[in-house]
């Protein structure tokens, strides 16, 4: 498949629904897809849809569509090998992907890398410097994010561990034991955490034919002495490709949120069963069918840069074109 076709190719790429917690998609034609995702570049930043198929690692296609705002954005790099890539550099403390998993992601789980085919060399270049200048025009891009910039797939989030399930609402972390699970933990049926009591959450990655956990420890915990994950009543034992990931990130955001709110607008003397899911920290989305008309301009100018590199054939750019001028 020629650079040209990979640029409207949309096969083995899921699509994410837009949600609370997502700016509004204003996708203006400006895309790069890879062998394990999508790249659109919208005015407020890219965002990034995962693969559904084999190429792309289980644990991205857990999350299905992350969107990274310009803001923060710190640069990129392109690694020009057999299968170029591009790796996008964030703001220290502006995603929660990497910080929860502390260095524990497997190869080929990276979530800010699009790995490409050879012949795609010359786009990826092209889409790098367009990185670039989105990192230029950002005087914080090497300053410390206040909280979390990227966006991931909101809550209500479920995922299946081997003894047990972990959900997670927004504002309560609910553990249900299966059959799988220790008898001291099917003898007490779940266990319930409420966001705004949790001091810290500890996701390691199972590994290839072994175990992994996610835990959370509140300000009782013990956490010098620590049972196994396994009799853990604050922890879900991880096996195999789902491993509750997006879930471990949702929290951790929650947790982030938490502490920058008024302890009065908690609920702290709300039960469990009362608590219902937080509002999300997003910034305010535009009204849909809202259009900028210079960005629309803007956008065909550079579709007319990839026209005239030979990276966009004239047919596909007069089709872009119009689909862009039809908005206006």
């Amino acid at each position: 498949m020629g650079i040209k076709d990979r640029l409207s190719d949309e096969s083995d790429l899921g699509v994410h629904p837009d949600g609370a917690g997502y700016p509004l998609a204003v996708d203006f034609g400006l895309e790069l897809s890879g062998r394990n995702a999508r790249w659109s570049f919208e005015a407020a930043g890219i965002r990034i849809r995962y693969g559904t198929g084999r190429r792309t690692h289980a644990l991205l296609r857990e999350f299905g569509e992350v969107f990274v705002p310009n803001e923060a954005l710190a640069g990129v790099t392109l690694t020009e090998k057999r299968r170029p890539s591009l790796d996008l550099r964030l703001r220290p403390r502006a995603e929660p992907v990497l910080a929860v998993a502390a260095g524990g992601l497997p190869d080929g789980a990276e979530p800010y890398r699009l790995t490409l085919d050879s012949a795609q060399q010359d786009l990826a270049g092209y889409y790098a410097s367009e990185i670039e200048d989105r990192v230029a025009v950002n005087p914080d891009s090497e300053v410390p994010a206040p909280r979390f910039l990227v966006r991931l797939p909101p809550p209500p989030l479920t995922a299946k561990g081997f003894d047990g399930t972990v959900a997670f609402d927004g504002r309560v972390l609910t553990m249900r034991w299966g059959i799988q699970a220790h008898r001291s933990k099917r003898k007490v049926g779940s266990a319930v955490y409420p966001v705004e009591r949790l001091r810290d959450i500890e996701w390691v990655c199972p590994e290839y034919g072994g175990y992994g956990h996610l835990r959370v420890a509140t300000d009782d915990t013990n956490t010098a002495v620590r049972p196994k994950p396994a009799l853990d009543l604050a922890a879900v034992v991880l096996y195999g490709a789902t491993a509750a990931l997006s879930v471990a990130c949702a929290v951790r955001v929650a947790m982030d949120d938490v502490v920058s709110t008024p302890a009065a607008l908690l609920g702290t003397d709300l039960p469990p069963s009362a608590s219902s899911p937080a509002e999300p920290s997003s910034p305010p989305m535009s009204p849909r069918g809202a259009v900028d008309v210079d960005e629309i301009f803007q956008t065909i100018r550079k579709l007319g840069d990839l026209r005239d590199a030979g990276l966009l054939s004239d047919e596909q750019f007069e089709e872009k074109k119009a689909e862009l001028l039809g908005r206006i």
